[in-house]
């Protein structure tokens, strides 16, 4: 489980790194560029997802209550909806 977290955040570190460079990528105007950086951006967020469906998974098996499952969840989600405002 420690694990699945770790990498986990991990993910969402990933995912502000490349976020940080979305303003200069964009500032180039190079239309290939910048397409290139938003399919990043994308995959990244899939696999946080997928990463924290797992984590969810791995909760609820061992027995923690879904709301608190759910809360945990919902701070994620934050960090990777963020990524759809850039």
């Amino acid at each position: 489980m420690d694990k699945l977290i770790g990498k986990l955040e991990a993910k969402l570190q990933l995912l502000e790194l490349t976020k940080g460079k979305t303003e200069s990528m964009v500032s180039t105007g190079i239309t290939e560029k910048i397409r290139r950086h938003k399919e990043a951006l994308q995959s990244i967020v899939i696999s946080a997802k997928e990463i924290k469906r797992e984590v969810e998974q791995a909760k609820l098996e061992g027995g923690e209550a879904s709301d608190k499952v759910k809360e945990r969840g919902k701070e994620f989600e934050l960090k990777i909806d963020a990524a759809n405002t850039e």
